[in-house]
């Protein structure tokens, strides 16, 4: 019927205006990254060239160029995002400028500083969102990211499993393939593995013949992320995935249909493959024996001995471009610390991690919403960015910026 409902985990059925031009932007940006893309480039070349015309596409460079000069757009119609709104210019005055100045004068190689601030060039993206989210067509913007981020998890996790060789196709055994070794731990992939089974459940939930076909479509397609986690036995990606399958079945959110619809799943997904969830979990445990916190203690002292750098570092950090010594790294100095925290702190100093600190503050308040009204959406986007600021390096990549946006755009669409 036409005035009927599409069930959802949140119970209501989003609006279809025509897709706009920050939607295809978004979407070439995406298809880009998920065909030919790689999460944290050594050489930036022409797909990258393309999937940053992409992005200017779709977020225009009016909103970069006020945010260098100090202003960021502020949605009148959208309370929840004065925070974020307020504390953009400081913070990206904060987090750009004073690094790059001491990255400069300590002579750091220009290869080294421009990554670095690529990365903090993504974790202002949902700010540049902002100038966005308060026009109508923002609905379908949050709909074709959503999907885009998903693709872009599905295809690196297919990458992955097609340049693996089948006796490497079992869990515990180092799967890292050349040049594929980031792939799996993208944001975008967790994202994917936590995001379709969710969205399978709401399928599930129309109790229809279309509703079961959506759900298994989108239960298959999941499978591939699904299978990479568990290959590479990524002990936090269970973890997360577990977390948001306690919290839609515990907690207040979701709809009885869905939770039954969710049991349904996992009983069919311990029917099917029982015997290497159960492997996967044993290789999880031995992994936990054998490496612990895989030496984050370590990179906690690092960042705490570089506020000894020199007089400056405890505030200013040591700059954009400075490398460091990881023991568990055995290919010499990178640029990267694996707790977002720490890099801050690291390269951007005291200043930088409060300046980060603060978006990060300035995102949670729009996220409570979106858990309100889209909480499979709001768990996938706490998962796949909780462990890409706390586990791996995945804060340095484009699709961390995007699943960030989605907290902007999506939280109009319920």
């Amino acid at each position: 019927m036409s005035g009927e409902r599409v069930p959802s985990l949140s119970g209501v059925a989003p609006s279809r205006p025509a897709p706009p031009l920050a939607a295809f932007g978004l979407a070439g940006a995406c298809v880009l990254q998920a065909v030919a893309g790689s999460p944290t480039p050594d050489a930036p070349g022409a797909v990258e060239a393309a999937i940053a015309l992409c992005l200017l596409a779709a977020f225009g460079a009016g909103g970069a160029v006020a945010l260098a000069c100090g202003r960021s757009h502020r949605p009148a119609d959208r309370p929840e995002l004065g925070l974020l709104a307020a504390v953009a210019p400081v913070a990206f005055t904060v987090l750009v400028w004073p690094p790059l100045a001491v990255g400069l004068a300590a002579g750091w190689r220009v290869g080294d500083l421009l990554r670095d601030l690529a990365g903090i060039a993504f974790l202002f993206l949902p700010v540049l969102a902002l100038g966005i989210a308060g026009r109508e067509p923002s609905a379908t913007i949050g709909r074709w990211l959503e999907a885009g981020v998903a693709t872009i998890g599905v295809a690196f996790a297919l990458r992955f499993l097609l340049a693996v060789g089948p006796e490497d196709l079992r869990p515990g055994v180092p799967a890292w393939a050349d040049g594929m070794r980031y792939l799996p731990t993208d944001p975008a992939v967790l994202f994917a593995a936590i995001l379709l089974p969710l969205r399978a459940a709401e399928a599930m939930a129309r109790r229809c013949l279309a509703g079961t076909a959506t759900a298994a479509i989108l239960a298959i397609t999941a499978l591939p992320c699904l299978a990479v986690i568990g290959l590479t036995v990524q002990r936090g990606a269970v973890a997360a995935g577990a977390a948001a399958a306690l919290v839609i079945l515990l907690g207040p959110w979701a709809g009885r249909g869905a939770r039954w619809a969710l049991v349904g799943l996992g009983g069919m997904a311990l029917a099917v493959g029982g015997p290497w969830i159960a492997t996967v979990l044993t290789a999880v445990i031995d992994k936990t024996r054998a490496v612990g916190a895989n030496g984050r203690g370590t990179e906690l002292s690092i960042a705490l001995d570089a506020g000894a750098a020199w007089p400056g570092a405890p505030l200013l950090g040591r700059g954009w471009g400075a490398l460091v010594d990881l023991p568990s790294v055995a290919d010499g100095p990178v640029s990267y610390l694996h707790v977002f925290a720490f890099y801050l702190f690291t390269k951007a100093g005291l200043a930088g991690l409060t300046a980060g600190l603060a978006v990060a503050a300035g995102l949670l308040r729009p996220w409570a919403g979106l858990l309100r009204g889209d909480p499979a959406l709001a768990l996938a986007v706490a998962g796949s960015v909780g462990l890409a600021a706390s586990v791996h390096t995945g804060f340095k990549t484009m699709s961390f910026g995007l699943i960030l946006c989605l907290v902007v755009f999506r939280l109009s669409t319920r």
